[in-house]
């Protein structure tokens, strides 16, 4: 996916995931946990992975 430069971690969080909250998800830029104003560089790599999975045990 490209996105704009200076497109910060939030923001993409924000506009693909509107109806989740951020703190359920770890958030990840080349492999490395991430502040939520970090910026895109080109070529780097997100993965968000929930941290709750639904129908899991606790």
């Amino acid at each position: 996916m490209e996105v704009a430069t200076g497109t910060t971690v939030s923001q993409l969080f924000e506009q693909r995931m509107a109806s989740a909250n951020a703190s359920d998800y770890l958030i990840r830029v080349n492999r490395q946990p991430c502040p939520p104003d970090q910026t895109f560089q080109d070529g780097d790599r997100i993965s968000i992975t929930p941290t709750k999975i639904e129908g899991a045990n606790s």
